[in-house]
Formats: C-alpha cells, sequence, structure tokens
C-alpha cells in the first residue's frame, strides 16, 4: 500500500500525478496550469479556452510544457489562444520565443531550448547548389531557383487586384481590365496565364478606341475562368 497522499497544485487545486507512485516516491509532475503546452497547432498560452481544454482532456505530457521568461507576460502576442512568437531572442545557437519559452529556430537561445535543431537553412553564396544550416552547419542540396518569367505579348497578369493584358513587351505596354493604358512595371505584375493575341499596337488614342468597342473583352474574360 502506497504511502503517498494526494498533492494538489497550489496554484489551480488539481492533484499532481506522482513520478513513481509504486516506489514511494516523494516527487511530483508539476501542473500545467500555469504553463503553455506545445501543440501541432502552435503553442496553447494558460488563460485561453483551448489551454483549459486540454487540461480537461489529459491530452498532453511532461515534454509538452514550455518554461516561459519570467519577466514576461503570458498574454502578451496571442491570437486565437496561440502565441504568435513575436518576442524572439537568439544567439549562435538558436532562437527562443520571450514568451512562451518556444525554441523556434536552432537549439534556441543559449541551446537550451531544443535537443534537436530547428534548422534554418541559407545559401552558401548565390551560384551554389548548397545551403548550410544557420545553427548546426548540417548542409543539404538547395532547392531549384525559381524561374523568372518571360513577360510576351498576350500574357494576362494582376496588379493591385487588376487584370492587365500586355499589348507589346519591348516598351512593357499595358491596357487593364478598367480601361487604363500605360506602362507598367513588370516587377510588381503577377503572371496568370498567356493568350494569342493578334493585336499591333499603334497608339493610346486607338487603343482605348478598340478597348471601349470591346475587342479586349474575351481576353479578360478567358483570366476569369
Amino acid at each position: 500500500m502506497s504511502l503517498l497522499t494526494d498533492k494538489t497544485c497550489e496554484n489551480c487545486g488539481r492533484v499532481l500525478r506522482a513520478m513513481n507512485p509504486q516506489k514511494g516516491s516523494s516527487y511530483y509532475y508539476p501542473c500545467a496550469c500555469n504553463r503553455p503546452i506545445r501543440t501541432i497547432s502552435g503553442v496553447v498560452l494558460p488563460g485561453t479556452e483551448q489551454h483549459e481544454q486540454i487540461l480537461a482532456s489529459g491530452y498532453w505530457n511532461l515534454n509538452d510544457l514550455l518554461t516561459p521568461q519570467p519577466q514576461k507576460t503570458l498574454q502578451l502576442n496571442v491570437e486565437n489562444g496561440y502565441c504568435q512568437h513575436r518576442t524572439t531572442q537568439g544567439d549562435n545557437y538558436g532562437i527562443t520565443c520571450m514568451d512562451c519559452g518556444e525554441a523556434i529556430a536552432g537549439y534556441g537561445y543559449w541551446g537550451e531550448g531544443s535537443t534537436v535543431c530547428k534548422h534554418d537553412w541559407a545559401r552558401l553564396d548565390e551560384e551554389s547548389d548548397e545551403e548550410m544550416c544557420m545553427y548546426c552547419q548540417a548542409v543539404r542540396s538547395a532547392p531549384p531557383k525559381p524561374v523568372a518569367h518571360r513577360w510576351q505579348k498576350g500574357d494576362l497578369g494582376i496588379v493591385n487586384n487588376t487584370l492587365v493584358l500586355l499589348l507589346e513587351e519591348e516598351r512593357s505596354v499595358w491596357i487593364s481590365q478598367r480601361g487604363d493604358c500605360g506602362y507598367y512595371p513588370t516587377s510588381g505584375i503577377k503572371f496568370i496565364q498567356r493568350i494569342p493575341l493578334p493585336y499591333r499596337f499603334v497608339d493610346w488614342k486607338q487603343t482605348i478606341a478598340d478597348y471601349l468597342g470591346g475587342k479586349f473583352t474575351s481576353y479578360f474574360a478567358l483570366a476569369n475562368l
């Protein structure tokens, strides 16, 4: 028969679990009532509805509990019950959230947040085919660089929620779905699709007349499919 008596949390009154009740151990697992809990959806902070639901369900273990920085307020930078990791501190070991204590990069600040590195990859240089973790220095093959789109006449794009159609690639002449015609830099335009466009740009006046005559209506309609 165990000589242990129930020990309760001084903060919430919950009964604490003994670490080794069969051997009469007097050590108890900490209560999670005032500790952030790591979940697959993010870190849940005390005082939130999600935190209470987790405590009631019992679906957490000791490894899920985090220790926040004591000088920080746990309710700081919380959205929908989850910590947003907006207050951080880092060094060459890693980065730790100062609100909930979660290691969010590397091994955490001072290397005390995680036993497994949470990699932060960076290319060795612009021409390298490999990238290295900034913290543990592991090396892997870098993903292929995205190929820049080569704009051509007939390309449909979108900028500031407005569809635009490229009329002449040499001078980057566009007409928008609103009927505006002019020069637009391609850097801020997102490519949608390419459409054969048998149109020869002559001048703004003729282009606007063609737009008002419905000449480009079918091209813009294709982009809405």
